[in-house]
């Protein structure tokens, strides 16, 4: 039978996190996040790769087609009316949803 303090004094007595298990998890997790990351970088290089293939002037004759700047201009004005909006509305509703008590809190 062995005492208290022995027992203590053995589960003290590990490093916990060391070793083998350690290396394993950092390796698992460095090749799950590498794995990810090709998720997502593969296909944004192959986007650019393609997009400048055949050199920037075709990029800039896209980027000057007044359908493109009409389409532009337009996105940045519903981004200037959107924005405001929805940080107005979104503090009032985190204010009534703090503040307020209501049935399904």
């Amino acid at each position: 039978m062995t005492s208290r303090a022995s027992r203590q004094s053995t589960v003290g007595s590990r490093q916990w996190g060391t070793g083998s298990g350690r290396h394993a998890k950092l390796m698992l997790r460095a090749i799950a996040l590498g794995y990810l990351g090709l998720l997502v970088a593969g296909p944004v290089a192959i986007l650019i790769w393609q997009t400048f293939a055949g050199g920037l002037t075709p990029v800039w004759e896209a980027l000057t087609r007044p359908a493109f700047l009409h389409a532009l201009q337009l996105t940045l004005i519903i981004t200037l009316i959107a924005v405001p909006l929805n940080t107005v509305f979104g503090i009032l509703f985190a204010l009534v949803i703090v503040r307020r008590e209501f049935r399904g809190k």
